[in-house]
């Protein structure tokens, strides 16, 4: 689970730096990139429930995968945060 993990935030901090760094990224490549996360937590979501009604909200796996998705909306709301200054 750790390796889909870091892949979603891999991808997130990407585009996070790229955004901060003034790293040139098209339009087109960051839209991309956008959607990309967003059927990355959409597949996360959907998964935690499978794993919820399986083992319950407290099992690790469950915990895991809530955790994931927290840690990638919060990059988001970060990214977002910054790019309204």
């Amino acid at each position: 689970m750790s390796t889909g993990g870091g892949c979603v935030r891999n991808l997130a901090h990407l585009y996070l730096f790229s955004c901060k760094a003034g790293v040139f990224m098209t339009e087109q490549n960051r839209k991309y990139i956008t959607k990309e996360i967003g059927k990355l937590l959409s597949d996360i979501w959907r998964i935690k429930g499978l794993a919820e009604q399986e083992y319950g909200p407290q099992h690790p796996i469950t915990r895991k995968l809530a955790g994931m998705h927290a840690d990638v909306q919060a990059l988001l709301q970060e990214k977002m945060g910054n790019s309204r200054r």
